[in-house]
Protein backbone atom coordinates (compact mmCIF):
# COMPACT_ATOMS: atom_id res chain seq x y z
CA UNK A 1 0.00 0.00 0.00
CA UNK A 2 0.93 3.65 -0.13
CA UNK A 3 1.91 3.58 3.87
CA UNK A 4 4.53 1.30 3.10
CA UNK A 5 6.34 3.29 0.49
CA UNK A 6 5.47 6.25 2.24
CA UNK A 7 7.33 4.87 5.45
CA UNK A 8 10.40 3.57 3.22
CA UNK A 9 10.65 6.98 1.40
CA UNK A 10 10.64 8.54 5.23
CA UNK A 11 13.28 6.61 6.14
CA UNK A 12 15.07 7.26 3.03
CA UNK A 13 15.17 10.99 3.72
CA UNK A 14 15.31 11.14 7.21
CA UNK A 15 18.78 9.29 6.55
CA UNK A 16 20.15 12.30 4.20
CA UNK A 17 18.07 15.40 5.40
CA UNK A 18 18.07 14.50 8.63
CA UNK A 19 18.44 18.47 9.45
CA UNK A 20 14.84 19.36 8.53
CA UNK A 21 16.39 22.20 5.42
CA UNK A 22 13.46 22.36 3.16
CA UNK A 23 16.31 22.41 0.20
CA UNK A 24 18.06 19.56 1.16
CA UNK A 25 14.40 17.39 2.11
CA UNK A 26 13.40 18.52 -1.60
CA UNK A 27 16.36 17.59 -3.55
CA UNK A 28 16.64 14.54 -1.81
CA UNK A 29 13.13 13.17 -2.44
CA UNK A 30 13.68 14.46 -6.04
CA UNK A 31 16.73 12.09 -6.11
CA UNK A 32 14.72 9.55 -4.35
CA UNK A 33 11.99 10.08 -6.89
CA UNK A 34 14.39 9.65 -9.55
CA UNK A 35 16.46 6.66 -8.28
CA UNK A 36 12.97 4.72 -7.76
CA UNK A 37 11.81 5.43 -11.72
CA UNK A 38 14.56 4.78 -13.63
CA UNK A 39 14.89 1.27 -11.64
CA UNK A 40 10.96 0.43 -12.58
CA UNK A 41 11.63 1.84 -16.10
CA UNK A 42 14.72 -0.66 -16.23
CA UNK A 43 12.86 -3.54 -14.71
CA UNK A 44 9.75 -2.88 -16.82
CA UNK A 45 12.36 -2.86 -20.38
CA UNK A 46 14.03 -6.26 -19.15
CA UNK A 47 10.83 -7.44 -18.41
CA UNK A 48 11.57 -8.32 -14.87
CA UNK A 49 7.87 -9.20 -13.58
CA UNK A 50 9.27 -12.74 -12.76
CA UNK A 51 11.27 -11.68 -10.08
CA UNK A 52 8.56 -10.35 -8.08
CA UNK A 53 6.55 -14.05 -8.11
CA UNK A 54 10.10 -15.28 -6.10
CA UNK A 55 8.61 -13.09 -3.23
CA UNK A 56 6.27 -15.55 -1.24
CA UNK A 57 3.02 -13.63 0.02
CA UNK A 58 3.96 -14.94 3.92
CA UNK A 59 6.80 -12.53 3.25
CA UNK A 60 4.56 -9.38 1.89
CA UNK A 61 2.52 -10.26 4.69
CA UNK A 62 5.14 -10.47 7.56
CA UNK A 63 6.77 -6.86 6.08
CA UNK A 64 2.97 -4.84 5.75
CA UNK A 65 2.26 -6.26 9.55
CA UNK A 66 5.90 -5.16 10.80
CA UNK A 67 5.10 -1.36 8.60
CA UNK A 68 1.44 -1.63 10.58
CA UNK A 69 3.22 -2.01 14.04
CA UNK A 70 5.81 0.60 13.16
CA UNK A 71 2.53 3.27 11.86
CA UNK A 72 0.38 2.15 15.67
CA UNK A 73 3.83 3.03 17.22
CA UNK A 74 3.96 6.08 15.46
CA UNK A 75 0.82 7.33 16.44
CA UNK A 76 -0.03 6.38 19.90
CA UNK A 77 2.35 9.31 21.05
CA UNK A 78 0.20 11.61 19.34
CA UNK A 79 -2.97 10.56 20.69
CA UNK A 80 -1.69 10.10 23.98
CA UNK A 81 -0.82 13.87 23.59
CA UNK A 82 3.29 12.64 24.53
CA UNK A 83 6.36 13.58 22.78
CA UNK A 84 8.89 10.91 22.93
CA UNK A 85 12.54 10.14 22.31
CA UNK A 86 12.25 7.69 19.21
CA UNK A 87 14.25 4.93 18.61
CA UNK A 88 13.40 1.63 17.97
CA UNK A 89 10.27 -0.30 17.95
CA UNK A 90 10.79 -1.78 22.03
CA UNK A 91 12.65 1.52 22.90
CA UNK A 92 9.41 3.16 21.96
CA UNK A 93 7.11 0.94 23.47
CA UNK A 94 9.34 1.19 26.91
CA UNK A 95 8.76 4.99 25.73
CA UNK A 96 5.26 5.61 25.87
CA UNK A 97 4.60 3.12 28.75
CA UNK A 98 6.79 6.09 31.01
CA UNK A 99 4.80 8.73 29.03
CA UNK A 100 1.21 7.15 30.27
CA UNK A 101 1.21 9.55 33.62
CA UNK A 102 2.00 12.34 31.45
CA UNK A 103 -0.93 11.79 28.58
CA UNK A 104 -3.23 14.52 27.99
CA UNK A 105 -6.90 13.42 28.57
CA UNK A 106 -7.60 16.57 26.46
CA UNK A 107 -5.92 14.81 22.98
CA UNK A 108 -7.04 11.25 24.59
CA UNK A 109 -10.34 11.92 24.37
CA UNK A 110 -10.24 13.87 20.97
CA UNK A 111 -8.34 10.90 19.44
CA UNK A 112 -11.05 8.71 20.89
CA UNK A 113 -13.48 10.62 19.00
CA UNK A 114 -11.74 11.06 15.88
CA UNK A 115 -10.97 6.65 15.84
CA UNK A 116 -14.87 6.95 16.59
CA UNK A 117 -16.35 8.96 14.30
CA UNK A 118 -14.17 7.27 11.85
CA UNK A 119 -15.26 3.79 12.98
CA UNK A 120 -18.94 4.75 12.92
CA UNK A 121 -19.06 6.25 9.52
CA UNK A 122 -17.39 3.47 8.07
CA UNK A 123 -19.59 0.59 9.61
CA UNK A 124 -22.83 2.78 8.84
CA UNK A 125 -22.43 5.24 5.90
CA UNK A 126 -19.50 3.78 3.76
CA UNK A 127 -20.45 6.22 1.14
CA UNK A 128 -19.62 9.22 3.26
CA UNK A 129 -16.08 10.21 3.25
CA UNK A 130 -14.95 9.14 6.91
CA UNK A 131 -11.87 10.71 6.86
CA UNK A 132 -12.91 14.31 5.96
CA UNK A 133 -15.70 14.29 8.27
CA UNK A 134 -13.38 13.24 10.93
CA UNK A 135 -10.97 16.28 10.22
CA UNK A 136 -13.72 18.41 9.57
CA UNK A 137 -15.14 17.66 13.28
CA UNK A 138 -11.90 17.85 14.54
CA UNK A 139 -11.51 21.45 13.28
CA UNK A 140 -14.38 22.94 14.48
CA UNK A 141 -14.08 21.32 17.79
CA UNK A 142 -10.52 23.20 17.99
CA UNK A 143 -12.16 26.12 17.51
CA UNK A 144 -15.74 26.01 19.05
CA UNK A 145 -14.02 24.75 22.39
CA UNK A 146 -10.36 26.52 22.52
CA UNK A 147 -8.80 22.89 22.66
CA UNK A 148 -5.40 24.29 22.16
CA UNK A 149 -5.62 26.39 25.94
CA UNK A 150 -6.45 22.78 27.20
CA UNK A 151 -3.64 20.85 26.05
CA UNK A 152 -4.29 19.53 22.20
CA UNK A 153 -2.06 20.48 19.77
CA UNK A 154 -2.61 22.12 16.70
CA UNK A 155 -1.00 20.99 13.52
CA UNK A 156 -0.05 24.68 13.43
CA UNK A 157 1.17 26.65 10.16
CA UNK A 158 1.01 24.97 6.93
CA UNK A 159 2.65 26.75 4.17
CA UNK A 160 0.50 27.45 0.92
CA UNK A 161 1.31 26.83 -2.77
CA UNK A 162 3.43 24.02 -4.43
CA UNK A 163 6.98 23.85 -3.11
CA UNK A 164 9.99 24.83 -5.74
CA UNK A 165 11.35 23.30 -8.94
CA UNK A 166 13.95 21.31 -7.25
CA UNK A 167 16.72 19.31 -9.51
CA UNK A 168 17.65 15.74 -7.89
CA UNK A 169 20.87 16.60 -5.66
CA UNK A 170 22.76 13.78 -7.82
CA UNK A 171 25.53 13.93 -4.51
CA UNK A 172 22.96 11.82 -2.56
CA UNK A 173 22.92 9.05 -5.62
CA UNK A 174 25.18 6.90 -3.58
CA UNK A 175 23.40 7.04 -0.17
CA UNK A 176 19.96 6.87 -1.30
CA UNK A 177 19.71 4.03 -3.73
CA UNK A 178 19.35 1.01 -2.01
CA UNK A 179 15.92 2.68 -0.20
CA UNK A 180 15.29 3.72 -4.21
CA UNK A 181 15.73 -0.05 -4.56
CA UNK A 182 13.47 -1.15 -1.81
CA UNK A 183 11.04 1.35 -2.68
CA UNK A 184 10.82 0.36 -6.28
CA UNK A 185 10.86 -3.24 -5.60
CA UNK A 186 7.71 -2.73 -2.85
CA UNK A 187 5.68 -0.87 -5.22
CA UNK A 188 6.38 -3.49 -7.73
CA UNK A 189 5.42 -5.80 -5.87
CA UNK A 190 2.40 -3.96 -4.20
CA UNK A 191 0.93 -4.29 -8.16
CA UNK A 192 1.27 -7.95 -8.47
Amino acid sequence: TSTTLAILTAAQLREVAAGGDLNALLGASAMLTLIVGVVLVLASVLRLGAVASFISEPILIGFKAAVGLVIVMDQVPKLLGIHIKKGGFFHNVLAIIRGLPDASMATLAVGAAMVCILLVLERCCPKVPAPLVAVAAGIAAMAAFGLEDRGVEAVGHIPTGLPPVTLPDFSLASQLWPGGMAVALMSFTETI
